[in-house]
C-alpha cells in the first residue's frame, strides 16, 4: 500500500497545474517588504512572495528551480523552509526585512522537513531530518559555513520540530520516509534533549497516522494526523482519515482526538494570530480539492463562516464558487488567507474578513503551497 507526504501530494498537483503554459511575466523582484502575508511558492516560480497588508503590491525572494519545499515557518522577520533530498537537502533562511536569502547544506540524503528558530535571541535553527531520523542543529548562521550538528534517534520519520518547556520535541510521522512513505504505525511525539541520549515518547493513538504539524499553547499541544491514502488504487482510496489530537504535555497523555470531516486527509494545522487553529485538508482522495477550517483550540470544534451543513469554511470567489485552497492562515483580526493555484500554476491569495466576506484578491506568484501571516 502506497502513501505520500504532503510535499509529494503537492508535487503531483504541481505537475498537473504546470501542464498549462507557464506565465513568463511572473518574474522575481527582490526588495524589502512591509509587514503582511507571505506565500510560499513551491513550484512554477519557486520562492517566497511577500504581500503587503493594504495594497496589492508584492515582491518575491527567489529560491531557485531546485526548491521543492511545501512548508514555512516565520519568526522575527525570518522565514525558514527546506528542500527534500530530491531538491538537494537544503535549509532556506530568508530575511523578510531585507529580501536576502541564505541556504545551508544539510547532510546528503537526509530529506529535511520542518525547521524552527529557537534558543536565546532565536540564534539557532532546528531542522527535522526525515531520512536521517535526526534533528539538525544549525548555529553560527552569520558565518560562510554555519555549523551543523545532529541529534540522533529522533523517531522513525521526524517531520516537525517544536519546543515545550524549553526543550526540543519532534512530531514523528512514523512512516517509511526513505522509500515509499508507508505508514508503520501510529504517530508520536518524541522528546530529544540537547544533551544525552534519553528519549521520552508520547503515543498519539491508533487513529493518528501520518502526523504533519503541531501547535502548542502552554501545557497543551494539538497535533494534526494526515491519515492514510492508498495511491495504488484508481482513483486513490482513503484508508484512515485525518485527525486532530490534543495532548497534555505535562502529563504526557492524550486528552481527546477528533476526526476531520469524513473523506478528508492530509490534515495540516497552522497557529492563527487570533488563537484559533487554521486547518487545511484535502477533502477528497479522488480530486485533491483543498478545504480550510477554523478550529477552536480547546474544544477541537470547527467554527466560523462555514458552508451550510459542513465544517469547512465558506471561502468563495466573487462569482460565489468555492476557492480550492492550497493552505490557510488567520491574522489577529480574524481575517482568513487562502491561496489558490490556477491556470499555469499562477497563484492568487484570497483574503476574507471575520464573516467570510471576500475583501481582497492579490496575485501571489506561482505554485502556492503554504501561507503565513507576519
Amino acid at each position: 500500500m502506497l502513501s505520500m507526504s504532503r510535499s509529494h501530494i503537492a508535487l503531483v498537483i504541481a505537475l498537473v497545474s504546470l501542464s498549462a503554459c507557464k506565465d513568463s511575466t511572473l518574474q522575481p523582484i527582490v526588495s524589502p517588504s512591509l509587514k503582511g502575508t507571505v506565500v510560499l511558492n513551491g513550484f512554477g516560480l519557486q520562492g517566497a512572495t511577500l504581500v503587503n497588508d493594504t495594497t496589492t503590491a508584492t515582491t518575491q525572494i527567489p529560491f531557485g528551480a531546485a526548491f521543492d519545499g511545501s512548508m514555512l515557518s516565520i519568526a522575527s522577520d525570518t522565514l525558514l523552509s527546506t528542500s527534500s533530498k530530491a531538491g538537494g537537502d537544503l535549509l532556506y533562511v530568508a530575511s523578510l526585512a531585507s529580501g536576502t536569502l541564505k541556504t545551508v547544506q544539510m547532510p546528503a540524503g537526509s530529506n529535511p522537513a520542518g525547521a524552527l528558530l529557537f534558543g536565546a535571541a532565536a540564534a539557532q535553527i532546528a531542522v527535522a531530518l526525515r531520512d536521517s531520523q535526526a534533528i539538525a542543529l544549525v548555529t553560527n548562521l552569520s558565518s560562510a559555513t554555519p555549523t551543523v550538528t545532529l541529534l540522533r534517534n529522533a523517531g522513525t520519520c521526524p517531520v516537525r520540530v517544536f519546543t515545550y518547556d524549553g526543550e526540543l520535541w519532534v512530531v514523528d510521522a512514523n512512516q517509511r520516509c526513505r522509500t515509499d512513505y508507508a505508514i508503520l504505525g501510529p504517530s508520536r511525539l518524541i522528546h530529544v534533549p540537547l544533551v544525552g541520549t534519553a528519549r521520552d515518547t508520547i503515543n498519539l493513538g491508533p487513529t493518528v497516522l501520518g502526523a504533519t504539524s503541531v501547535v502548542v499553547k502552554g501545557d497543551i499541544a494539538v497535533v494534526a494526523g494526515g491519515g492514510q491514502v492508498n495511491f495504488a488504487t484508481v482513483p486513490a482510496s482513503l484508508v484512515q482519515g485525518g485527525t486532530l489530537v490534543q495532548v497534555n504535555m505535562a502529563g504526557k497523555t492524550v486528552i481527546m482526538t477528533a476526526p476531520t470531516p469524513a473523506g478528508s486527509f492530509g490534515t495540516t494545522i497552522f497557529p492563527g494570530k487570533d488563537g484559533y487553529l487554521y486547518t487545511f485538508v484535502y477533502a477528497d482522495a479522488g480530486t485533491f480539492v483543498g478545504r480550510a477550517m477554523k478550529v477552536d483550540f480547546n474544544a477541537l470544534q470547527a467554527v466560523g463562516p462555514q458552508i451550510s451543513g459542513s465544517a469547512y469554511l465558506s471561502l468563495r470567489h466573487a462569482d460565489s464558487t468555492l476557492v480550492n485552497c492550497s493552505a490557510v492562515a488567520g491574522d489577529i483580526r480574524g481575517r482568513i488567507y487562502c491561496p489558490e493555484n490556477g491556470a499555469g500554476s499562477a497563484a492568487t491569495l484570497y483574503v476574507y474578513n471575520l464573516a467570510g466576506v471576500l475583501i481582497r484578491t492579490i496575485p501571489a506568484g506561482q505554485g502556492a503551497v503554504d501561507v503565513g501571516v507576519r
